[in-house]
């Protein structure tokens, strides 16, 4: 008797719990951020994001969007969203399939940049996270930097103060923009852009 087997063979995986985690935001712009779920384990799963301007925990009916993904086999996905300025967003990774469903850990969160307009109203220092020598929306406001994106600066016409501006440390805004026509700017100091 002569034994036949098929060739090639074909690996197979059987579903389990899916288990998923949180692919941490990125790109994050004034505008837009990137937000994704990784996978880990249970075969097939439909995989999605939960997000929103609140913490929803292991609620999907406490969030105020979702992004789906549709049936994935292991890996990441992430899409685009779109988010309004200075404001801090929470995420979290969500899987199911026939054998259950799974939460990422813990959820993420994320705080887009704001647009600050220099004012110079203190003394003349352009630092980080101290000084409010800039203004956001005409209240005073300190320029912030952070792991996820860092504020915008503006130097315009309406700065009421001093433009001789000295900067003590490396600065790094998300952009800076110049819209000036009577007032002269001057950057100095140890720092730089």
């Amino acid at each position: 008797v002569t034994n036949i087997w098929a060739q090639p063979s074909v690996p197979f995986q059987t579903l389990s719990v899916p288990v998923v985690s949180n692919v941490p935001a990125s790109g994050i712009t004034l505008t837009n951020a990137r937000l994704g779920a990784w996978l880990v384990a249970g075969g097939f799963a439909d995989v999605r994001v939960y997000w929103g301007l609140t913490d929803g925990d292991t609620n999907a009916e406490a969030w105020q969007n979702t992004n789906g993904f549709g049936d994935v086999f292991a890996g990441s996905n992430s899409s685009w969203v779109a988010v309004v300025a200075g404001t801090t967003y929470y995420y979290r990774a969500y899987a199911t399939n026939s054998e259950g469903f799974g939460w990422a850990d813990s959820t993420g969160q994320f705080t887009t940049p704001n647009t600050k307009t220099w004012d110079d109203q203190v003394d003349g220092t352009w630092d980080i996270d101290t000084t409010q020598n800039w203004k956001l929306d005409g209240n005073p406001a300190a320029y912030r930097e952070s792991i996820y994106c860092n504020d915008s600066a503006v130097f315009d016409d309406s700065a009421t103060g001093a433009t001789n501006i000295t900067l003590g440390s490396p600065v790094s805004p998300f952009s800076t923009l110049f819209t000036n026509n009577t007032r002269l700017y001057t950057l100095g100091g140890s720092g730089g852009i």
